[in-house]
């Protein structure tokens, strides 16, 4: 369990990193202990002026993020769950701040605390598989956090739908530019375009990026 981080270097100077949320036996699902690196890792990778692009992505053929740990959620106090809340914001912020392109690259489900993490990422990238939901909701419990920036994403209708029935939405079926069939992994139908965002989020770009993004 933990973030795997792979540095892919550009032809042009730079690099992209390949983040990945590795808890695949529980569906990518995040603890207290994964979302601290999580925010320790991205944070990491802030301040090197040679980034150019951060690609999340979960472990596996399942799950981008299928959630928050049902396990460690079930054993929180009052005092417990705001604490944990707010590493959820954490994670999430810490992708919102960092100051080039972020992609989450989905396939599998993206649900509750996993949903968020993507609404976080400047651009989002799933495969045909792909499920977005909240199921948290079917027990009572809203989404408090990154779920603010669904209007914003989807429209006002679409959020409603999310937030307030756990009946998970499949993702559109994407159109690949290569012209080959639909329901490509999401490496595979973004990889085309990964490295001409990585151009344009070139030397001194990140500053400005940042700026246009709060």
């Amino acid at each position: 369990m933990g973030v795997l981080v792979r540095c892919e270097e550009r032809p042009e100077g730079g690099y992209l990193a390949h983040l990945t949320i590795d808890n695949a036996g529980k569906l990518n699902s995040l603890n207290r202990t994964l979302m601290t690196e999580i925010v320790e890792t991205v944070g990491g990778l802030a301040g090197d002026p040679r980034l150019r692009l951060a690609v999340v992505s979960g472990a596996g053929e399942r799950a981008f993020v299928g959630g928050a740990d049902i396990a460690e959620i079930a054993a929180l106090d009052h005092a417990g769950a705001r604490s944990f809340i707010t590493l959820v914001h954490q994670c999430c912020n810490a992708l919102r701040r960092l100051p080039v392109p972020v992609v989450a690259q989905i396939d599998g489900y993206a649900l509750g605390a996993g949903l968020e993490l993507a609404c976080a990422c400047d651009l989002r990238v799933a495969s045909e598989r792909s499920i977005f939901g909240m199921p948290e909701v079917k027990i009572g419990i809203p989404s408090v956090v990154e779920a603010a920036l669904l209007p914003g994403l989807i429209g006002q209708g679409r959020a409603r739908r999310l937030l307030l029935t756990p009946r998970g939405r499949r993702a559109p079926r994407p159109a690949d530019p290569r012209g080959g069939p639909p329901g490509d992994p999401p490496a595979e139908i973004a990889a085309p375009r990964l490295g001409g965002i990585a151009d344009r989020s070139g030397d001194r770009a990140g500053d400005r990026l940042f700026c246009q993004r709060l």
